[in-house]
């Protein structure tokens, strides 16, 4: 039974739902007609609980009102495949939008304030451990930190996120539009390493580190990202009988197959005098810096472990393998991103083979042998 209570000359209505006491306020100044509303508004009251529907009215309630906190919490709990490195670039995302905006409901997010949020997050700060290896070593405790700005494809990429966070929102229709647009990432020039500067590092380090060199060139013959190193076994990711390398792909969360090729075959058959256990002893990427610091040793700072892959894909390109061969054997999600590393470079090239092979000189009724010349040469 629900019952009327009278608190700071304001009329309440006190109720109980599964044992648990609610309050609600009747917004009504103490008065005898006042009191003939509140009596109205207690059974009705009574009657939606009796029947259940006030804890749909409370959920329809709770629905518009739902925090970005819980917000996110129901988002993560929806997709259960998302590994933990997805999980917590989601959560990331959404404590800078609760940095920014606190922690308010989903339906007070706008587009103006989204605005509001991306300028603040091109000022935004934080701190990276610069302590050197040495001073790490002689105090732990005795670390150098540096300010760092946010990077402009990091606030892109925290907005895009943030946006497919918003879009279930909308699915499950606590608001009735998406306030975060979609951001286009503007993406920097393809970097890849020389022949001439191949060479070289990989002399250099063969000479060296014997073990250095075999990381380099496995990433060099395999594209591989450097985090998918890690844990590779004989046992495991090697099938020497089907000629197959399985690679564990922690961004899709699933298990990738590439083919091991004559010369990946005999490299890793020279290299190794045992094939059981790990490829490589490293526990992470973190513990892989010896390249890091040649590169400034030698002066090859403009690369970095991910240009071995770029350069792995980029080499595929300039070979004449069908672009969608490159796709697969890159593990790109979509063409768009294989279709970046194509080069004016490589545009020649493919003009040359326009001229070679399909003769299209003859159509403007010349004497062209060898065609049209399409690209000038760089």
């Amino acid at each position: 039974m629900a019952s009327i209570r009278l608190k700071g000359g304001k009329l309440f209505i006190d109720y109980r739902v599964n044992g648990k006491r609610k309050r609600v306020s009747t917004k009504l100044i103490d008065s005898r007609e006042n009191r003939k509303k509140a009596e109205v508004l207690k059974k009705q009251i009574e009657y939606e609980v009796s029947t259940g529907l006030h804890v749909e009215r409370l959920k329809r309630l709770d629905k518009k009102e739902m925090s970005l906190s819980r917000g996110i919490d129901e988002f993560l709990k929806s997709k259960d495949n998302l590994n933990k490195k997805t999980a917590d670039g989601y959560r990331q995302a959404m404590n800078k939008l609760i940095k920014y905006t606190g922690n308010i409901a989903i339906k007070r997010i706008t587009l103006d304030l989204v605005k509001e949020v991306r300028l603040k997050l091109s000022t935004d700060k934080y701190q990276v451990n610069i302590t050197s290896k040495k001073n790490q070593e002689k105090n732990s405790e005795e670390k150098v930190y540096k300010q760092k700005s946010l990077q402009e494809i990091t606030i892109i990429s925290y907005l895009n996120k943030l946006r497919i966070i918003f879009n279930y929102f909308v699915k499950e229709k606590y608001i009735p539009e998406n306030p975060f647009p979609a951001q286009q990432i503007k993406f920097k020039p393809v970097v890849t390493i020389t022949d001439k500067d191949l060479n070289d590092i990989l002399s250099k380090l063969k000479n060296a580190n014997r073990e250095h060199y075999k990381v380099i060139m496995f990433l060099l013959l395999t594209g591989l990202r450097v985090g998918e190193l890690i844990g590779l076994t004989f046992e495991e990711n090697i099938d020497f009988k089907e000629e197959i390398l399985k690679v564990k792909n922690h961004k899709k969360n699933r298990e990738d197959s590439l083919p091991i090729y004559p010369e990946l075959m005999e490299f890793i058959r020279y290299e190794w005098s045992e094939y059981t256990g790990l490829l490589f002893n490293y526990k992470s990427i973190h513990s892989m810096k010896f390249f890091e610091r040649f590169r400034k040793r030698e002066g090859y700072e403009k690369y970095s472990y991910h240009t071995l892959r770029k350069t792995f894909i980029t080499k595929l390109i300039n070979s004449g393998m069908s672009v969608y061969d490159v796709m697969t054997l890159a593990r790109h999600r979509n063409i768009e991103t294989t279709l970046r590393h194509y080069s004016r470079a490589d545009l020649r090239r493919m003009g040359n083979e326009i001229s070679n092979k399909t003769n299209m000189g003859t159509l403007l009724g010349t004497d062209f042998k060898k065609g049209l010349k399409l690209v000038e040469s760089i």
